[in-house]
């Protein structure tokens, strides 16, 4: 055996333990073990926008996941007939979840519908997490 090989072997072990510790620390996104879950709620308005006639769970509604500053949803699903969703199996990290919602057009801005968000950070393996409610208007 040359003076080479022990160098090598070290060097071969370092590098082996390097990747398996980056294999360790995922990214947010798929595969771990938390949750995030919550309920959608809707505030049913005039025409004019300026008087709420009734409130009620968002049915049926598609609510989105951001994984990180990807700025992209990852995932998305519809809520139950309850108005809850859940997103399972995701790693520590930060996520954004939105939902849209009308809004009234104004002279700066003239589209009828607006991203309502939420940032949560996962900080356990494990994390439950229970979002605050996402109040959208219709």
């Amino acid at each position: 055996m040359s003076d080479a090989t022990p160098r090598l072997l070290r060097a071969a072990l370092l590098f082996i333990s390097c990747m398996f510790m980056l294999a360790c620390t995922p990214d947010e996104g798929r595969g771990g073990y938390a949750q995030i879950a919550g309920v959608v709620m809707v505030r049913d308005w005039n025409s004019s926008l300026s008087l709420i006639q009734d409130t009620f769970p968002a049915m049926d509604e598609r609510i989105y996941l951001i994984y990180g500053d990807e700025g992209v949803p990852g995932t998305d699903q519809r809520t139950s007939f309850d108005g809850r969703y859940r997103f399972d199996q995701l790693h520590p990290g930060h996520y954004t979840v939105y939902a849209y919602s009308d809004r009234k057009p104004t002279p700066d801005n003239t589209s009828s519908t607006e991203a309502v968000v939420l940032k949560v950070h996962l900080t356990e393996k494990r994390a439950q997490h229970r979002a605050d409610t996402l109040w959208i208007n219709r």
